[in-house]
C-alpha cells in the first residue's frame, strides 16, 4: 500500500523557502528601525556661565567702597571683590587703616582682606 500525500511539494517548498530566510543573514537594510536603533542622541551640554548677579554686586561693593575711600581721604588703596568679599591692597599711613576698613565693612563686604602696607 502506498500512501500519496497531495501537498507533499508544497510542504517542502515552504520549508525551504522558510529555511533560506533565515539563513543567518543578518541584514538590517530593510529593517525600519534601524535609524532609531543607533542610540545616536544629541544632547546639548550646558555650560557654565559666571552668574550676572554676584559680578553686579561685586561692582556695587567696590564703587561702595572707593567711594567711601575718597570720603574718608583715604589714597593709594586698591580695591578687588571676588564673591562679596573685599581685598584692600597698597601703601597707606596706619592712621589711615581703620578708615580704609570701615570703608569696605559698610560697604556691604561679606569679609575683608587687610593686604595694605604700612606708609611712612
Amino acid at each position: 500500500m502506498k500512501i500519496r500525500s497531495a501537498g507533499g511539494g508544497a510542504l517542502v517548498l515552504a520549508l525551504a523557502l522558510g529555511a533560506a530566510a533565515c539563513g543567518g543573514k543578518d541584514d538590517n537594510a530593510n529593517n525600519t528601525n534601524a535609524a532609531r536603533n543607533t542610540n545616536a542622541i544629541t544632547v546639548a551640554t550646558p555650560t557654565s556661565t559666571p552668574t550676572p548677579v554676584a559680578a553686579s554686586e561685586d561692582t556695587a561693593i567696590k564703587n561702595k567702597t572707593e567711594a567711601a575711600l575718597a570720603k574718608a581721604g583715604v589714597t593709594g588703596v586698591t580695591v578687588t571683590v571676588s564673591g562679596g568679599e573685599v581685598t584692600l591692597k597698597g601703601d597707606v599711613a596706619k592712621a589711615k587703616w581703620p578708615d580704609a576698613m570701615k570703608a569696605a565693612n559698610e560697604s556691604g563686604a561679606k569679609k575683608v582682606n587687610n593686604q595694605l602696607n604700612d606708609k611712612k
